[in-house]
């Protein structure tokens, strides 16, 4: 069999590639030259729901030439990188086209696979997502806090054979014949406690037993079932996910029941760890996630006629924190200084 390529050895990557070269799937690594060696010297650790288990960090390129020139054809390309990331390889991913095999995209929200059919075309796209809950203890270093599995297109040429071996590899595939809806389900899930918790350094828990803070996790989630409604993109369930009940729960009760209600359910889908915006924020890079969450819902928002004000506030924030225009203490352990950016929309 042809070996994966898995860009990236973050949780994802660590995770998905580790599972496949566990199960005797061929599989390299493109990671960055400074972590290279490091990876090559210890390898990787994988702390699975059905045991632990340490791998070899071997083959590891940090180049496209290595990886294309090296190992002959690719099965396929495992795309498991932040979304901030992808600015950065999209004219990699564009100078190599015609050599690159089907990309199957793990990235958070819902533009990637837009920006890589630009650089690749349509026929090189795979929409997929994880849902299992994976943390990155330290480099090459995993944990699985909660599995789930993960959704794949259904309608793509590769879908069928990757379904067998990822399913082999206990990843726990499904497919969806609609990839979109799968997309924006998802979506709907990260963006639940995500902006809030991490601009005020609290707990999910901490979000949902506030009834200010409530109203606005409640309303961002209405808007993006409005958008979604106004393009015709089905909410879906997911792997382990009751997506269609959340949305429900949001849409049809008031937002203090729907908290009380949910509250539970995302304390424990979360556990101990901390949404994704969160790690960004405080223990990231200075770049974050954020307009991959609620730049789409503004912008297809605006293409559909769907005020999402809640949005926009959302993403002007966390613009201004990126740009360094505001700091992470302005807002932190003072949910009455957020919540007055959103008074006049609530």
């Amino acid at each position: 069999m042809r070996p994966f390529l898995v860009v990236g050895a973050g949780a994802v990557g660590t995770y998905v590639g580790g599972s496949l070269a566990l199960h005797g799937y061929p599989v390299v690594w493109m990671v960055r030259p400074h972590h290279r060696a490091r990876l090559e010297r210890r390898g990787f650790v994988l702390h699975l729901s059905y045991g632990d288990f340490h791998l070899p960090a071997r083959p590891l390129v940090d180049t496209w030439d290595d990886a294309l020139e090296a190992f002959g054809p690719l099965e396929g390309v495992i795309l498991a990188v932040k979304g901030y990331h992808l600015d950065d390889l999209l004219p990699s991913f564009q100078a190599h086209r015609d050599r690159l095999p089907p990309i199957l995209c793990l990235l958070n929200g819902v533009d990637a696979e837009d920006l890589l059919a630009q650089a690749v075309g349509w026929e090189k796209v795979v929409y997929g997502t994880l849902l299992t809950a994976v943390d990155r203890e330290a480099l090459g270093i995993i944990r699985v806090a909660r599995f789930r599995g993960m959704g794949l297109e259904a309608g793509h040429p590769v879908s069928s054979s990757w379904m067998r071996y990822f399913e082999a590899a206990r990843l726990g595939p499904r497919g969806y014949p609609h990839p979109q809806a799968m997309k924006w389900s998802k979506l709907l899930t990260n963006l639940i406690a995500n902006s809030l918790s991490a601009l005020l350094d609290w707990t999910p828990d901490q979000i949902y037993r506030h009834p200010g803070l409530c109203r606005i996790e409640m309303a961002q989630l209405r808007e993006v079932l409005a958008v979604m409604r106004a393009l015709h993109i089905p909410v879906v369930n997911l792997p382990k996910t009751p997506v269609r009940t959340l949305a429900w729960v949001v849409e049809h009760l008031p937002p203090t029941s729907a908290c009380a209600l949910l509250r539970p359910l995302v304390a424990k889908g979360r556990g101990a760890k901390m949404p994704s915006l969160h790690r960004d924020l405080h223990q990231g890079p200075g770049r974050t996630e954020a307009r991959w969450y609620h730049g789409p819902v503004v912008r297809y928002g605006q293409r559909a006629g769907v005020p999402t004000p809640v949005h926009q506030t959302l993403l002007s924030l966390w613009e201004a924190l990126e740009k360094g225009e505001m700091q992470p203490q302005t807002f932190r352990h003072h949910p009455e200084a957020l919540m007055k950016h959103f008074a006049k929309i609530l």
